[in-house]
């Protein structure tokens, strides 16, 4: 379903907003996961999030929720994937 406009204001569906989140976080989470054990550095996601225009509390509210869930955890200013995630993302750098 394409997004509806209103007066040249984009209108989106809770759904829609729902599958960019969902989205973003799986983004964030697989780029983290491409650092394996050496951790992905905090500045370096944060740099990539700010040429979209989001803000360092925006960064952080996600990250930490990232963290809250279970699919990250942090150390100082490195962030690592859990277990699973980083299983599953060696095995697929292997694959190729």
């Amino acid at each position: 379903m394409l997004p509806l406009r209103s007066r040249d204001v984009l209108v989106i569906t809770d759904e829609q907003k729902s599958a960019m989140v969902k989205t973003l976080l799986d983004a964030v989470v697989n780029a983290v996961s491409y650092y394996g054990t050496m951790g992905a550095p905090g500045g370096s996601l944060y740099a990539a999030f700010m040429v979209h225009g989001l803000t360092l509390n925006q960064f952080e509210v996600i990250m930490d929720a990232l963290v809250r869930i279970g699919k990250l955890r942090r150390s100082g200013q490195l962030y690592f994937a859990t277990a699973n995630l980083q299983e599953e993302s060696d095995l697929e750098r292997a694959r190729r």
